[in-house]
């Protein structure tokens, strides 16, 4: 069941899956000035742990990719009133100010998908994710299911995938193809970079899955999606995965 405070009064959402160690309360500092609402989905013990820290307030176990197909069905018509909806792991640091501009950034360049640069102390699993100095955006074909950021109609056409297996590898792949590869329309935001604070593999959520639910294992299950979708790793990524464009500052 949902649990909604109050009425939503910002422009974007901000959903996430969160334990007892979750960051969260960072992205909130300072609450005076933030422009989107929280909805904490929480599959800790601690009943009404975080009810207090968001507009949105759910408790349910399982997956983190799946239970968010979930949320985003049962919100319905309620997301076509935000602009833009980000998926942070619960490992992400960060703070408002930074969550506000990373929504400007990617409502002004009219982005699909996108998802902030890490900072280069953050645990990572793709190197295209480290933040460029040198740019505000860089343009790919690709964003990790660690934090990405959706416009309604990519989540629209997207959200289907998000169930595709339980651990959600993979499926970060899928979603360009379904929104057909466009150009300037996926993107790094390196004006906005955040920390990912844990060994990738090794959050919260992942240590509580189930030894059933482990197997197959993520790697299996990865290439389980990519074959599913008639996508070559190697073909459509023969150089591994890099921007194709970006915007950069202006040094002078």
């Amino acid at each position: 069941m949902i649990h909604q405070k109050g009425t939503k009064k910002r422009r974007f959402l901000v959903i996430a899956r969160v334990g007892d160690e979750s960051l969260h309360r960072q992205w909130l500092y300072p609450n005076t000035f933030r422009n989107f609402d929280l909805y904490l989905s929480y599959y800790g013990s601690d009943s009404g742990r975080y009810k207090n820290d968001c507009e949105y307030y759910s408790e349910t176990k399982g997956p983190r990719w799946p239970v968010y197909k979930e949320i985003v069905e049962q919100l319905g018509e309620r997301l076509r009133e935000y602009d833009a909806v980000w998926f942070p792991a619960d490992d992400i640091s960060t703070d408002a100010y930074n969550i506000n501009l990373m929504f400007h950034i990617f409502d002004q360049l009219k982005l699909w998908l996108a998802q902030p640069a890490l900072t280069k102390d953050s645990f990572k699993s793709w190197n295209i994710t480290i933040q460029s100095l040198d740019h505000i955006v860089r343009y790919t074909h690709f964003v990790e299911i660690m934090a990405p950021l959706f416009s309604p109609a990519a989540l629209q056409i997207c959200c289907p995938s998000f169930d595709a297996n339980y651990s959600g590898w993979g499926i970060d792949f899928v979603w360009p193809k379904l929104l057909n590869y466009p150009d300037n329309k996926i993107a790094m935001i390196d004006a906005t970079p955040v920390r990912h604070t844990r060994p990738v593999g090794k959050g919260n959520l992942v240590q509580n899955q189930s030894a059933e639910s482990a197997d197959p294992s993520r790697k299996e299950q990865f290439k389980s999606v990519l074959e599913q979708h008639q996508i070559s790793f190697q073909s459509q990524y023969p150089n591994g995965i890099k921007a194709i464009s970006g915007i950069k500052f202006c040094l002078s």
